[in-house]
Formats: C-alpha cells, structure tokens, sequence
C-alpha cells in the first residue's frame, strides 16, 4: 500500500508538473565545468543502487539521467566524472536545486528524485503538491 500510494503522490507531481524552487542551499553540486558527471544513492526499489548522470553545459544543468538495476532512462554516457556513492540527503538537496519553474530540467529532475529512497523525498512531493493546491 505504501507504493501505490507513494506512486499516486509522484503522479499527482509529474501530472501537475509543478515547477517550484524552495530556494534551500546545495549540500552537493557537481563541477560547473562542461561535461557529465554521475554519483550513487540508495534507491527506492529494495534498496538497490540508483546511478544520476548530469550533463554541465555552460555553468547550467544541461541534462539529468538515471540508471536503477532494471531501467535506464536516456543512455550511457561514454565519459564521465564519478563522485562515487554519496548520501541520499546530499543528492536529493542538488536535485531540489534542479527544480525550477519552466524549466526543461525540472521533469528529469522530479523523476530522479522520486526514485530515490527515504521519506524525504516524498514529504518534498507533498510540499510540492501543498504548494500547488494554495
């Protein structure tokens, strides 16, 4: 029950496709400088391993990827920075940066966020939805 209702909360999210910034500090920023990058947290699905790539272009977050154990979103980049595993709070602040409204990125951002495991992540999503209802 737990999941059906965590995905019902993502849906109402991506359905809504709120964009709004909470203006909280970065705990985790990857490098502005061009290329990808990619880091581990512990996903949603049983605790597996999630990978987030995010492609710099110009200062700016050009695009934000994921790969879990069974889904790959976009493709692999051939090249990348990887900061290793880091802590899903660190991940999920950078994310909520990402967040913006209309802004290309903010529905990579919101899918990679929701895969992401913890409670924080859905407490965000209902702020969000709270939010979006005022």
């Amino acid at each position: 029950m737990k999941a059906v209702d965590r995905f019902a909360r993502i849906v109402a999210v991506l359905l809504l496709f709120v964009a709004w910034s909470d203006g909280q500090a970065a705990e985790f920023a990857p490098p502005a400088a061009d290329g990808w990058y990619s880091w581990q947290v512990v996903g949603a699905e049983t605790g597996n391993l999630l990978r987030i790539y995010v492609r710099m272009r110009d200062g700016k977050t050009a695009d934000i990827r994921m790969q879990t154990h069974h889904c790959w979103d976009g493709g692999a980049p051939q090249d990348f920075e990887d900061f290793g595993q880091i802590d899903n709070a660190a991940s999920i602040a950078w994310l909520k940066t990402q967040v913006a409204p209309r802004s290309k990125i903010t529905e990579d951002a919101l899918y990679a966020l929701a895969a992401h495991d913890g409670d924080e992540v859905i407490d965000y999503f209902d702020q969000l939805i709270s939010r979006s209802a005022k």
